[in-house]
Parts: C-alpha cells; structure tokens; sequence
C-alpha cells in the first residue's frame, strides 16, 4: 500500500530544525515544550493543508491554541506541519488536539469532497526543561468520482462504493428463494466493493449484518458461503454471499455482496440494520486498523421497519439520501477490529491470533513458503517459523504473511509460528516432495543384525546392530551408499535416532558394567560424548536371550533435546543434548522399552504393558491411554502425523493400529523377533524383525494399514 495518508513517519524533535516558511529557525519557547509532528500528505492532488492546534493542561485549562496552521508555512512545503509549543509542566500530563480544516491543490485553491476526520487528541506528559514529542497519524477519505455502485470515496489509494437496497422502486426486492413459500421472497441486500490503485493489492474487512428489532439481534455471517447459506432463524429465512474479484485489467478490485431473505412479519416494529466496513492495501493485523491510526470505516445503520412493523428502507446509497449508508472513522482506541476479512486470492481472513492459509502444502527444499493469517506481530523480533521441527529462513514477515523458504533439512511435517510475544501458532502439515528413504529392503548381503531403525528428513537411513564383536550404527544414504559407525567388542549397540537435518546422530549401548548415551562422532567413529546412565532394574521381556536393561529408545523432540527411556533410573523418561548428560524429565510407573514423538510437540510412551500420552512443560504428566493387559508388553511404538494413528508391536508378535485417543485395532499376529517399528518419509511403516546375531528381515507397510 502506498503510503497516501497523514501518518507521522519522522518527527523532527530537534527545535533547531523546526524550519518556518522563510527558512528561518523558529526562536524555541522558553521552558518545556511540545513538538507536534505530522508527515506529508502524499495525497494526489494535494499540495498543503491547514491544522488547527490546541493544547491543555490535566486541569483541562487551554495552555496555547494556534489556528490555520499551514503546512506550507510550518513544514516542508508539501503538507507535513511541524510546530512547537510550550507545555504546563505544573499540570501534566497535557493533551494536543490536531484537527484537519483544509486540503489545497498546488496552486492554493480549497479542495471539497474530501470528508474532516474531526479532533484527533492525544495526551503526552509534559517533563520539565525537556523537548515532548507527540505524533499523530490520520487518514483522509475522499470522493472517488467512480461509481462502481451509486456513490464512491477512496481511502488514500482505495476506492471504495456500498449501499444497501431493500425496493426496486416501489416494490420490495425478491431475490433469495424462500422454501416455506416456494418462491422468491423479500430481499434486503447489502453491498460492498473496492479497488486498490494500479498494481495494488486490496483486502477487503466487513463485520457481521445485524438486524437489531428491540432485544431481539438477527445475525448474518458474511463469511460463510459463497453462494447460499441457511439461516436457523424465523424472522431471516436465508440468505446468498456473493464474493470475489472484477477481471479489471491491472486492478484489484474486491466485490462482497450479501442478500437477506426476511419476513416482514416476524420482523416485527423498529428494526435497524447494521455493518461496518473498510478497505487497505497491506492487510491489517488481527483484523484492525493500524494502532494509533485514524481510519475510514464504512458504516450501514438502516431502519427496516417502522414503529408500526411497515417496511421502512428503499434504496440508500453511500453518504447520500435518505441516509443509512455512510462514512466515518474509526478512531485511536476504539474497539475498530473486524470480525472477517477478504484478501484477493478469496482467502477468508479471521481476526482469531492463528495461521488461516499454507501455501503451497508441498513442495521442495529451497521452495518459497507463505502463511497467512493474524497476529504474528508487525515485526519478526525474536520469532521464527520451523518446518519439521528446523528452522526455517524468513524472507519478510508481517502481522498476517510470513513468507519463508523451505530448508533442505525440514523433510515433511508440521509449520509452526513463533511470534516475537512467544506465541506459537501451527501452520499445518508441509510435505516434502523431493524425499525418498533409503533402500531398506534385503540387507542379507551385510549380515544385519537390525536392532533399531530411524530415518532422518534428507533420505538417510540408521540401523543400530547388534552382532557380537561387531557391533555398529550404520547410516546409508539415499543412493545406498554405506556408512559405519564403528564399535568394539565391548560393547553391544541398542538404539539409534537422528536430528531431521543428520546434524546429529545418537546411540545407546551397554558396556561390560555400565551402560551408556553416547554422540556418534563420524570423524573418528566413536561415541563422543558418552554418558554413563544407571538403571535399577529390567524389562520384564527378552529378546534373543538378551533382556531389555538401560537406556532405550531415543527420540527426537523437536524442541532442541532427544528423550530417551531409562535415562537415568528404571521407569523414566529423560533428556539430553549432544553436550548435556541425561536428566529425569519424568517418573514412569514401569519401564519404559519405546518412545515416539512428533513435530507438534506431542509424544508417547510404551511402558510395560500401556501406552502413554507424555505431556513435558511445567508439570509434565503422563496419562494412560491403551493398556494390552497382564503379559503383553510394549515392544514398539511409532505415531503418524499424516495418518494420525499411533503403531505398536506388542506381546508375541502382534501390530495394533490406535488413535491418538487410544482406541485400538487388531491388525496383525504372529510376528516374530523384537518388531522395532520406525514410519519413513514416504509415511510407510518400516518393521524390524530385530534377531541378535543374525539378518533381520524389514518389512514395509503402507499406510493406514488395510
């Protein structure tokens, strides 16, 4: 939008600066002072402007009062003013009233058609022996000459026309169909529309249609449809949205029409319809004009009815007879936001804090990424976004766009909004166009001993072996190259997990006496560090003679930390990073053989013979929500974001689809080995038979499972 209205950008404090119309630095007033700032108009056609300007003290007492103030002759000879005053320091705070009394052309001559925003106050204190500065930001509405419906004015560079009809001539209007009466009935139609200037955008902003009949408050959401829209109401029987953009060659121009089918007789005696609207270039944050400014607002406020129940409206054009349909302003701290907002593309803005659109919903790394909605803050201060729980390069942000690209590191999964004030909003799912895992299929050739399998964002694949004597983490790559992260025989390898950018890989392991959560090291094939990790017992289960004891499980959180089971003692959940040894996050009421997690925050735990929902933050908590009963552990557990189910291997070989909720289904028996369950990239599910010291086979599932 470009800036055409009066909007203090730079106020000039210095008094020495303050230039009067022959060049000549003003003499500054003795004592403290205030300095009025207000920027140029860069309104077409415009070249000066008068002001009046008075200031009072808290006694409400005139301090100074300067009338036909000329911009020409206090500023910069384009319709900025500048002027200094003295203030009452004895009385403060004090208050500056700005009111606009003329617009010019360059030559000098008034110009009409333009409508006075009235007084505009602002209170500032009033300091002793110092400079005030006080601004103002006002914006003008003028006649368009254009008219797109009956009468039109522009907002700076907005056209804007709208009206409300309720005859055709002398009979009432019949457009929306009424199926009690099997015909068209009364019509009340309510119209908006504006355009922005060549190469602009327009955002459209209208509140709910209220028709007010004593208590009683009829309401019709224009947001709904497009198209026709049932209404539960006796009195308004339906109603048509019509929305949308005019093909104008260059424009944006912005239609929002809304047709209301009532019967006058349960209307009943003195009804008012009422609706605000307006219009921008750049949208507003959280659906409001921007803070401190002074904005137009189109206003709808119609008798329907008479005192006697009679049809009361006929056609009322903007600002013209017989009234209803007018101009105004919506002024510094009044309660200005709108309930709904219409951007070109025909996205439905909110004024809920929140993403409203993701676009595109995939793609690849390097792709341009937009969010739409409201209340992301004017600024990106110390806010971000992450894509898959990494973050994610902004390339400009405001309070309702946020336009970033995709990292190469992200992988599909969830968009998330931090917001400067620590609010965090979810975008929604992106998914990754440009991913495939690694082949995991018959991997006999190498002798895998597969005891854990996890898959990071850019297509590699880990295994965590356990073979005596060899034991490794071994990474492929998307194009089956091998890596191998060695071990000793002295120790077994038990689990692995990735970051989703392969930044860092961690592993657990037991030694001869201890056991261990280590950082691989692909310099020199270590585990580096290593932390040594206590547990006061076992899993009650075994897996080829080996029972489950230690560290178990790693995972991802997408919080900057990896979880791990039994991290620190039997039957918890703990944390690490790549520096940070292992902490208790949270007691668990048996040991915890499985963990899962998702870029939402969200995550599970399996923990004897339950599953649990973890809650982290303040008071993190874990509650039950599957529990397979006496003998049937928990072996495995993986959670889908895109298919929102949760997959465990259970018992002696049995796979359970539930929801996040926990309801479960049955889907498959009598599957051997440890059955480690890991979902790729592609959203398949990857099952580990898991044998010691011997291949174990994976297979892939589709899913949601059949």
């Amino acid at each position: 939008m470009s800036p055409k209205n009066l909007t203090a950008r730079a106020l000039l404090a210095a008094l020495g600066l303050l230039v009067a119309c022959d060049g000549a630095a003003p003499d500054p007033p003795p004592g403290p002072s205030v300095a009025v700032g207000i920027a140029p108009l860069e309104l077409a056609g415009v070249g000066d402007a008068s002001y009046d300007v008075t200031v009072t003290n808290a006694a409400e007492a005139v301090v100074w009062t300067r009338a036909g103030l000329r911009a020409s002759a206090y500023g910069d000879g384009d319709g900025g003013l500048a002027y200094v005053g003295p203030c009452d320091a004895a009385s403060s705070p004090n208050t500056v009233t700005v009111t606009l009394t003329g617009l010019y052309d360059d030559g000098g001559a008034a110009l009409d058609g333009w409508l006075a925003p009235g007084p505009v106050s602002r209170a500032t204190p009033c300091a002793p022996n110092a400079d005030n500065a006080v601004t103002f930001d006002i914006t003008v509405a003028r006649a368009a000459n254009q008219g797109f419906f009956d009468v039109a004015v522009t907002f700076d560079d907005v056209f804007c026309s709208a009206k409300l009809d309720c005859k055709d001539g002398a009979d009432p209007i019949r457009l929306v169909h009424d199926a009690s009466a099997g015909a068209r009935g009364d019509t009340l139609v309510v119209a908006l529309a504006c355009t922005a200037g060549p190469d602009q955008d327009t955002t459209l902003y209208l509140d709910d249609i209220t028709i007010t009949c004593g208590s009683t408050v009829h309401r019709v959401d224009p947001s709904l449809g497009p198209g026709n829209v049932a209404l539960t109401d006796a009195a308004l029987f339906g109603a048509i949205v019509f929305r949308g953009r005019e093909s104008l060659p260059g424009l944006t121009k912005l239609y929002w029409n809304t047709a209301i089918g009532y019967h006058l007789a349960d209307l009943g005696p003195d009804c008012v319809l009422a609706a605000r609207a307006t219009a921008s270039q750049a949208p507003f944050d959280l659906l409001a004009p921007p803070a401190g400014a002074t904005w137009p607002v189109i206003a709808w406020h119609v008798p329907v009815t008479t005192a006697g129940g009679a049809l009361a409206c006929s056609q009322h054009p903007l600002d013209g007879a017989p009234g209803g349909v007018a101009t105004g302003y919506a002024r510094p701290g009044d309660d200005a936001a709108f309930a709904h907002g219409l951007r070109a593309d025909g996205t439905i803005l909110a004024a809920v804090p929140g993403v409203e659109a993701l676009s595109p919903a995939s793609g690849t790394a390097g792709g341009t990424l937009t969010l739409t909605g409201a209340g992301f803050g004017a600024t990106q201060g110390t806010g971000g976004v992450t894509v898959g729980g990494v973050a994610a390069p902004v390339t400009s942000w405001s309070g309702n766009t946020i336009v970033v690209t995709v990292p190469a590191g992200s992988g599909s999964g969830e968009v998330v909004i931090t917001t400067d004030a620590g609010d965090d909003y979810s975008g929604g799912w992106f998914t990754r166009t440009d991913i495939t895992p690694a082949t995991v299929g018959d991997l006999s050739a190498y002798a895998y001993s597969v005891w854990d399998l996890d898959f990071d964002a850019v297509g590699n694949t880990y295994f965590a072996e356990f073979i005596s004597g060899q034991d490794a983490i071994r990474r492929v790559a998307p194009d089956g190259a091998q890596y191998r992260y060695a071990g000793t025989s002295d120790w077994n390898a038990g689990f692995v997990a990735s970051t989703p950018d392969a930044s860092v890989i961690v592993g657990t392991y037991s030694g001869s006496s201890n056991d261990y959560v280590g950082v691989v090291n692909p310099a020199d094939n270590t585990f580096s560090p290593t932390f040594a990790v206590s547990h006061g017992g076992c899993s009650p289960y075994t897996v080829g003679g080996y029972v489950f004891c230690g560290a178990a499980d790693p995972e991802w959180g997408y919080d900057g930390w990896f979880y791990v089971g039994n991290g620190v003692q039997s039957g918890d959940i703990s944390r690490f990073k790549a520096d940070v040894a292992p902490a208790l996050v949270l007691a668990m009421p048996a040991y915890v053989t499985t963990l899962t997690t998702l870029p939402d925050g969200r995550m599970w735990a399996g923990a004897g013979t339950k599953i649990y929902a973890i809650t982290l933050g303040d008071a993190p908590a874990a509650t039950e929500i599957a529990d397979f009963g006496a003998g049937d552990f928990v072996k495995s557990i993986d959670a889908s974001y895109v298919h929102e189910r949760i997959y465990a291997e259970v018992g002696g070989g049995e796979l359970w689809e539930l929801t996040f909720a926990g309801a479960k289904t049955l889907k498959a028996t009598g599957l051997s080995g440890s059955g480690f369950l890991s979902e790729g990239p592609d959203f398949a599910l990857y099952r580990v038979e898991g044998k010691v010291n011997a291949w174990s086979p994976i297979t892939k599932y589709d899913l949601p499972l059949p």
